[in-house]
C-alpha cells in the first residue's frame, strides 16, 4: 500500500529491513528527494507502434533513480524518440534516434525482464482491486512461456524429454531456451575474442635481428720516439689489480718494507764480526 501511494502522488517508498544500512538508505533517500531531475516524465515513439508498456504511468525521475521502461513493439527501422520532463518549471525535450530491429536474437534476456515486471504490476493491480481470479490464468502463462517462477508457477526438472511426456507436461519455453542458450554462447565467443586479441599483445618485446654494422678497427705502429699511452682501467679492474700481492723483485710496497730490514741485519752481522776480531789484541 505504501508503495502504491508512493508511486500514484510521484513519490518515493523505500523498504528497510534490520539487516541493511539505515544511514546509508537515509542518505539516498534525502539525496533524492533534495535534488528532483524532473517531473512529468514522458516518453513518445513517433513513427512505431509500441503496447504492453511496464511502468504504465512513468514516475518522476530523482538524482541516483534512473527510470526503466519495458515494452513490446510492432514494426521495425529507425525511431526517434522524444522524451520530455519539466525542470526547474521548465519543460525539457530531448531526442534521439534508436534502431529498432525486426529479429534481435542477441538479447533473449530483454523478453524475460519484461515479463517478470508484467506480472509484477498485474500482481499489484489486482490486490488494489482485491481480487486475483481475472489474472491468473495472465500470470501463469507467463511464467510458463518466460520461465518464471511466481505465486502460481515454479519450475520442474526432470532428467529427460522422454519424462516430460511421460507425465504429459507441456515444455512452452523450450524454444526459448535454446535462444538463450545460442545467445549465451555468441557472447562468450565474443569474449572469448576480446581476450584472444588482447593476449596477443602481451608478453616479452620482438627481438630485433637487423644486422649490426661494426667498423674493423685497424692497427697502427707507434713512430719511434713516442711514449706509449696508458690506457684507463675500469675502477673493478683497478680494485682486482690492487689485490695481487708479488713476492718478487721490484720496487712495490713490499719490496721498499723489506729492504731496511735487509740493512740492518748485514749491519749487526759485520759489527759482530769486528767484535770477535777484536777480542784477542786485548
Amino acid at each position: 500500500m505504501l508503495e502504491q501511494l508512493a508511486t500514484d502522488t510521484g513519490g518515493l517508498a523505500a523498504f528497510v529491513s534490520n539487516r541493511d544500512d539505515f544511514n546509508r538508505q537515509a542518505r539516498g533517500f534525502r539525496r533524492a528527494l533534495t535534488r528532483p531531475v524532473g517531473a512529468n516524465v514522458k516518453i513518445d515513439f513517433a513513427d512505431i507502434s509500441v503496447y504492453d508498456v511496464v511502468p504504465q504511468q512513468l514516475p518522476d525521475l530523482y538524482h541516483g533513480s534512473p527510470i526503466r521502461v519495458y515494452g513490446r513493439y510492432r514494426g521495425s527501422g529507425e525511431v526517434n524518440v522524444k522524451v520530455s520532463a519539466d525542470v526547474e518549471g521548465h519543460t525539457v525535450i530531448a531526442d534521439a534516434p534508436f534502431e529498432f530491429p525486426a529479429v534481435d536474437n542477441d538479447n533473449p534476456e530483454l523478453e524475460r525482464m519484461w515479463a517478470w515486471h508484467k506480472v509484477n504490476m498485474l500482481l499489484k493491480q489486482a490486490d488494489r482491486n482485491g481480487t486475483r481470479a481475472q489474472i491468473i490464468p495472465e500470470i501463469v502463462r507467463l511464467g510458463e512461456g518466460y520461465g518464471i517462477a511466481t505465486e502460481y508457477t515454479s519450475f520442474l526438472v526432470l532428467e529427460n524429454d522422454q519424462e516430460y511426456r511421460r507425465w504429459k507436461i507441456a515444455r512452452s519455453n523450450v524454444l526459448r531456451l535454446n535462444r538463450e542458450r545460442a545467445a549465451e554462447e555468441r557472447v562468450l565467443a565474443k569474449f572469448d575474442g576480446i581476450r584472444d586479441r588482447a593476449m596477443a599483445g602481451l608478453g616479452p618485446n620482438a627481438v630485433d635481428t637487423q644486422p649490426v654494422n661494426i667498423t674493423p678497427v685497424r692497427q697502427t705502429t707507434a713512430p719511434a720516439g713516442t711514449r706509449p699511452v696508458r690506457v684507463p682501467t675500469e675502477p673493478s679492474q683497478q680494485r682486482r689489480q690492487s689485490r695481487n700481492i708479488s713476492f718478487g723483485g721490484g720496487s712495490g710496497p713490499v719490496g721498499l718494507l723489506f729492504t731496511p730490514a735487509v740493512l740492518l741485519l748485514a749491519w749487526l752481522k759485520r759489527r759482530r764480526s769486528e767484535d770477535a776480531a777484536g777480542e784477542p789484541s786485548r
